[in-house]
């Protein structure tokens, strides 16, 4: 009989100055393009590195990456894709804050288009996509949780802007 031990998995950097790339892919977004770029991605690095969030989402990768000193995110999908990895992000302990930069696949994309990486992902040679992210500066980006709530007294919605922002860095294509 086999005793199968749980395997606990740390990823160890070849050197303090690396900053490894932590892939998450919406198959589902972008008709098959997505399906295409999660499995250009783990033909390109290694299985630990790519994540597809229709099995399980976001926590896995980012549980496996959390104390590293340094990594990037590369977020593949639309604006809601993007939002599950930052909720993901805020809900872990991270030894440090990782830059995220977006591939779009989704149908709204407008969060890839404010940082000028396009409305949609167009079949771009994926190394070539990742050169860019390498030289692309990093943005802060602001996030608010707003709660909206329906003040049985008024038909009126009144929306209520919590103060705990999150600050993201996030790529802007240079």
């Amino acid at each position: 009989m086999h005793h199968h031990q749980a395997t606990h998995f740390q990823i160890t950097p070849p050197d303090e100055l690396s900053c490894p790339l932590l892939v998450f892919v919406n198959p589902k977004s972008g008709g098959r393009q997505g399906d295409r770029i999660l499995r250009k991605f783990q033909y390109m690095l290694n299985p630990r590195q790519v994540y597809d969030l229709s099995k399980g989402g976001p926590k896995e990768g980012l549980t496996l990456f959390k104390d590293l000193p340094r990594f990037r995110v590369i977020c593949c999908g639309g604006d809601g894709t993007v939002g599950w990895v930052l909720e993901a992000m805020d809900s872990i302990e991270l030894a440090s804050q990782p830059a995220i930069g977006v591939i779009p696949l989704g149908t709204g994309n407008d969060l890839a288009r404010c940082l000028r990486w396009g409305g949609g992902y167009e079949g771009e040679n994926i190394p070539k996509l990742m050169e860019k992210f390498r030289r692309a500066s990093t943005v802060m980006l602001d996030r608010w949780n707003i709660e909206v709530t329906n003040t049985p007294h008024s038909d009126e919605l009144q929306p209520k802007v919590n103060e705990n922002t999150n600050l993201t860095k996030i790529f802007l294509k240079s």
